[in-house]
């Protein structure tokens, strides 16, 4: 587990570093109509996976756990023709719609949904088999070819056409997949053991549907927010929301590897000993990355003015993010890997609903995009209390929760208080005590790790 946390982390950085390139540039050098419609694509597409009905979800139900070389060649690749097949059909679908209703960015949507689609199989089957390097080169190779195009088009056009950069991102999204699908087939040769099969789409999608659900109504809850703001505030607070939202990809990179690896771990029953500690490690963890707001609100300072509006915003959904880490890397993965899917679907159908009333009356209230915010990082901590409450046996103690507390308090005073350096130094001289006192064993042996590792590592260099 320890190889496939580092593998994932690496990837993540690299997926971090031209993510934040291009999250940082787009919005420095197009006008903000621009920058807003662009992430308008970014908000559709987000929801491509609902459009396969939950094949994709069954799929990896069936495989998790299992090693890719030991997967019957023709049942995968008949799994995955098949999945094609349900892909090119909801293609056509879409882009007929998109023509009557001359939606420039929906018929783009089409075009990217498909490409979307088939690029997350491959990563979902990689994930379940453990195939973490493989993950991280479909991670980066979209990205990387992203970000080279995204350039030119900044720096050698010059454009400000927000059609050139949505479909720099289908283009790109399409060839990438197309590249990654060759590379697969050249090393397993499965996809000339294919064939239609009715029953494929019976077996996956009735023992995905639910999952996909779960799944589609997890990522409409992290994007509600966003939906609240277009539809009731102005183009320049969509714009000023969705930066704020983008900017999460810095501690995405951070909380992948957790999300990611956890499922795999989980699939092979570990004691609740075991998952205990590694939420308390999990936690630690969350409260690092959350050091990466600070950097955020950094380049605001320096470099992004224009966009300083969104700095609250940023801390509140970057805070948020601490909740999700543990529900998402420990308590959704549990789901999965204990086929408890219904309990997952039923545990986000009452997160929107809570979050939606909260945000309504936030907004009724207030009326500004911080509101939204609020209500987005209180909806968060309202799930991560709920999946205690389900799973009382794997549950922080007292000692976990206060230091929880305190941290979110000091995390929250120290970034919308003071300027980004002096409030990161506050903050990590405060977690580093918090940590100390109420999780001493956690925090002690996380420090060993990280001392054998240094000495390891000095050894290495000697020689």
């Amino acid at each position: 587990m320890k190889k496939g946390l580092i593998n994932v982390l690496l990837a993540n950085i690299l997926f971090m570093v031209l993510n934040f390139l291009i999250n940082f540039l787009i919005p420095k050098y197009v006008s903000i109509d621009t920058y807003s419609l662009i992430k308008t694509y970014t908000l559709y597409i987000g929801y491509a996976g609902f459009l396969h009905f939950g094949y994709n979800d069954g799929m990896y139900l069936k495989y998790g756990g299992k090693k890719i070389e030991d997967i019957d060649k023709s049942d995968l690749g008949n799994n995955f023709f098949n999945y094609i097949i349900l892909n090119v059909l909801m293609f056509f679908i879409v882009l007929i719609i998109s023509i009557v209703v001359e939606d420039n960015i929906l018929f783009a949507f089409s075009f990217g949904m498909v490409s979307c689609n088939i690029m997350n199989y491959l990563k979902s089957l990689y994930q379940a088999t453990g195939k973490f390097k493989l993950y991280g080169i479909c991670l980066n190779v979209d990205r990387a070819c992203v970000f080279v195009l995204t350039i030119i088009a900044l720096f050698v056009l010059k454009s400000d056409n927000y059609l050139v950069f949505i479909w720099i991102q289908v283009a790109v999204s399409v060839l990438s997949t197309l590249v990654l699908f060759l590379n697969l087939e050249k090393k397993l040769k499965f996809i000339r053991y294919s064939k239609f099969k009715i029953s494929e789409y019976i077996n996956n999608i009735r023992s995905g549907f639910v999952l996909m659900l779960g799944n589609f109504s997890s990522g409409f809850f992290t994007s509600m927010d966003r939906w609240f703001v277009k539809i009731l505030l102005s183009s320049f607070d969509f714009a000023m929301y969705s930066f704020a939202a983008g900017m999460e990809s810095i501690i995405s990179v951070f909380i992948s590897p957790i999300t990611v690896t956890m499922y795999n771990y989980f699939c092979k029953n570990p004691s609740e000993e075991s998952i205990i500690k590694v939420k308390k490690i999990t936690v630690i963890y969350g409260f690092l990355i959350l050091l990466t707001s600070f950097i955020a609100k950094f380049i605001l300072e320096v470099f992004l003015v224009s966009y300083t509006s969104a700095s609250k915003i940023i801390f509140l959904l970057f805070g948020a993010q601490l909740f999700i880490v543990i529900v998402n890397g420990i308590y959704v993965n549990l789901y999965k890997a204990k086929k408890r899917q219904k309990l997952y679907f039923i545990q986000m159908i009452c997160m929107i609903f809570t979050g939606f009333i909260l945000n309504y009356i936030f907004f009724k209230i207030y009326g500004n995009t911080t509101s939204i915010a609020v209500a987005t990082f209180i909806t968060s901590l309202i799930w991560f209390i709920s999946c205690e409450i389900i799973d009382r046996k794997i549950a922080f103690g007292i000692k976990e929760y206060i230091a929880i507390i305190l941290i979110i308090i000091v995390y929250v005073l120290s970034g919308f208080m003071l300027d980004a350096i002096v409030g990161m130094l506050i903050y990590v001289i405060f977690t580093l005590i918090i940590c100390f006192i109420f999780m001493r064993n956690t925090t002690i042996y996380l420090f060993n790790i990280l001392k054998n590792k240094f000495l390891m590592y000095l050894g290495k260099s000697k020689k």
